[in-house]
């Protein structure tokens, strides 16, 4: 392993990617195997490792997810820089396990996702939702992904060679 890819340097870009993307698209299919493709704007949670957003009950993705739980899921930035050459980019995919949250689980994620995705109060209450819209008869719920594999973009592969390829990343160390 070079110094790019230590594993160190593996759980940053990783934890940096989690923690700054904002969205990610989704992956679900549905009774037939048919994909389907969502960006969402997400939160991440700790301990256990978990993504967490909102989007409305007869979504195709949420009807997906219902039926068929293992989802996947890409993130990607352009824009970071010397942070990540080479040009500035940097991404991860993610496989794992999604569900809708459950009534007695939604009031304390309400509070958490609005407070991580809007730090400021005021543009927090411009933005945020009544608690019920999220509860059993709102359109909305709260859906969690729980990843069990996450791979970065192998940038030293890429500096070589310009191949694109992904290399794993041990989840069990960014939680």
């Amino acid at each position: 392993m070079t110094e790019h890819t230590t594993t160190t340097t593996l759980h940053t870009r990783a934890n940096r990617l989690l923690d700054t993307a904002s969205f990610i698209t989704l992956a679900t299919s549905n009774d037939t195997g048919t994909p389907w493709a969502s960006t969402v704007n997400y939160v991440v949670l700790r301990s256990p490792l978990r993504l967490i957003w909102y989007s409305m009950t007869q979504a195709q993705h949420s009807i997906n997810i219902e039926r068929h739980p293992m989802l996947s899921g890409s993130i990607f930035r352009t824009d970071l820089g010397e942070l990540s050459p080479p040009a500035g980019l940097d991404g991860l995919q993610l496989l794992g396990d999604g569900r809708a949250l459950p009534d007695e689980e939604a009031e304390a994620i309400h509070t958490l996702y609005y407070r991580l995705n809007f730090p400021d109060p005021e543009l927090r209450k411009s933005w945020q939702l009544p608690l019920t819209e999220f509860l059993e008869g709102g359109r909305r719920r709260f859906y969690e992904m729980r990843p069990h594999s996450l791979w970065l973009l192998d940038l030293d592969q890429w500096r070589e060679d310009k191949v694109d390829q992904r290399i794993a990343v041990d989840i069990s160390q960014l939680a």
